[in-house]
């Protein structure tokens, strides 16, 4: 058995704190159009399903607005000597793949062996962290060393609640790459 690192992409590789801060400003802006009658509920609701959709975070063209994270090249060397493969599991739907996979090589160039798992239209109605937990389970099968890296707290939990029944594995969860790496020197 060999060891696997699988990390988010945003708020772990991609700096995405302006393309989300548009992509919210483009929310309000659809909720103020709609029907003043909504209630607080339903207007959560709107607000979500908006800013989830391919006119709020989802549009690729405000993939131009993500930074790389502080640290994520030299991050991305550490994990590709310590660990057999590395993957990024992200709840990106699959509608951006290509705009996000043009990303990573411009800002992370010589790390297209990285695989990336998208959160496929089908799996759109199941929870990021169930879903992510999932598929770490589903890795467990084939590794005996995980990584688990990503910026939710919920996501984390989730795995760690997994983990705790996976006997045969080791797993360690972690929020950023700056606690996987504390001894090393990322900026």
């Amino acid at each position: 058995m060999s060891s696997i690192a699988i990390c988010d992409f945003d708020g772990v590789i991609a700096d995405n704190a302006e393309h989300t801060k548009i992509a919210q400003e483009r929310a309000k802006a659809y909720l103020l159009q709609q029907a003043s009658s909504l209630d607080r509920e339903d207007e959560r609701k709107a607000l979500s399903s908006f800013f989830y959709s391919e006119q709020g975070f989802f549009d690729n063209r405000l993939i131009e607005y993500d930074q790389l994270m502080a640290g994520c090249s030299e991050a991305l060397a550490c994990l590709s000597e310590q660990y057999d493969h590395v993957i990024v599991l992200t709840s990106r739907p699959l509608s951006m793949r290509e705009a996000t996979l043009q990303w990573f090589t411009r800002w992370c160039p010589g790390y297209e062996n990285i695989t990336f798992i998208f959160k496929d239209s089908d799996e759109s109605t199941i929870k990021t962290a169930a879903w992510k937990a999932h598929i770490v389970a589903s890795f467990a099968k084939q590794y005996h060393t995980i990584l688990f890296i990503d910026d939710d707290k919920r996501n984390r939990e989730a795995v760690t609640a997994i983990a705790a029944n996976l006997h045969n594995v080791n797993i360690a969860v972690k929020s950023c790459f700056e606690e996987c790496f504390l001894n090393a020197h990322l900026p």
